[in-house]
């Protein structure tokens, strides 16, 4: 044996002699192995000094230090970061959107997150189940506005919603269901309310989404499917599949410029309402509502029916 003292003892005494040490001993054996197990140390540690005596480099302990800290942020922009996580509960990719559009800050989304868990700010990771099933959709060949998703959603949630706005939905007798229609492509999605949970209203649903597709021009087929997805058209972005942080009605340009951005816009009518006129359903009415110009066109045009 060569020594009988180790690196890890040797290293407690001085670091540098314990480098000096590892380095004459190879110098004897030429054998990294061989070293590593004389002085019971790990190979890859043998082979970290030997390359710094070559190269004629320190022995000295170096900085760990990130020598290009990417993730370092000034104090301003930790405390910006921390009170707006506080106020708004974005995850890392909607705050870091949420930091550049109100405060001009440019920062990654993976600098976000890895200050998010140091400051103990960060969402509890729920491994998500994987799904091995088959795709149900041809995204690259599907076109946009053509397939469309169908869900209805009970609103009065005690479980998700605060005290005080559960409450106000039963005191102000504000409709229960929200009837919710997603086009799979683009995530456009358009949305109407109902008192009722029954076949008339989901059929007067699919109607009214039908009569306001045509009255924007669109003529093409269009299939219906069920599901749900709650993503809003024009602001919200969308992290989804193929969408890349845009949001729906930019996929929507992005993929057909041609078609108005009204169609994002139609308003959420009461189906009780508009399931009890015979003329809002019938195939017919399809004409006069493509006549319908706006939002307000709509509203004006649709109480004129009821009045008459």
């Amino acid at each position: 044996m060569l020594s009988i003292t180790t690196y890890k003892e040797l290293y407690q005494i001085s670091p540098v002699k314990a480098r000096e040490k590892l380095i004459s001993i190879y110098n004897r054996t030429k054998n990294m192995r061989k070293t590593a197990k004389i002085l019971s140390c790990s190979v890859s540690t043998v082979s970290k000094f030997v390359n710094r005596a070559i190269n004629k480099q320190t022995l000295e302990n170096l900085s760990r230090a990130p020598k290009n800290p990417k993730r370092s942020i000034t104090d301003e922009i930790l405390k910006i970061l921390k009170e707006e996580r506080i106020k708004t509960n974005l995850g890392r990719r909607r705050l870091t959107r949420h930091l550049k559009e109100q405060f001009s800050i440019i920062i990654s989304d993976n600098t976000t997150a890895y200050w998010l868990r140091r400051l103990n700010l960060a969402r509890p990771c729920k491994q998500r189940a994987r799904y091995k099933g088959v795709s149900y959709y041809n995204l690259p060949k599907l076109k946009p506005l053509q397939h469309w998703q169908i869900d209805t959603k009970d609103i009065r949630d005690s479980k998700t919603l605060p005290k005080e706005v559960y409450r106000h939905l039963i005191r102000e007798k504000l409709p229960r269901y929200q009837f919710t229609a997603i086009d799979v492509k683009t995530r456009i999605k358009l949305l109407a309310y109902a008192y009722n949970l029954n076949r008339t209203n989901g059929i007067a649903f699919i109607k009214l989404i039908i009569n306001w597709l045509r009255a924007n021009g669109l003529k093409e087929h269009i299939k219906f499917a069920f599901g749900y997805v709650s993503y809003f058209n024009t602001v919200r972005p969308h992290y989804g599949k193929h969408m890349n942080g845009l949001t729906p009605w930019l996929m929507l340009h992005k993929l057909n410029p041609v078609i108005p951005q009204s169609i994002c816009y139609m308003p959420p009518l009461i189906l009780d309402f508009v399931s009890s006129s015979d003329l809002f359903i019938k195939e017919e009415s399809c004409k006069q509502f493509a006549t319908f110009r706006g939002v307000r066109d709509v509203f004006d045009t649709y109480l004129q029916i009821k009045i008459k």
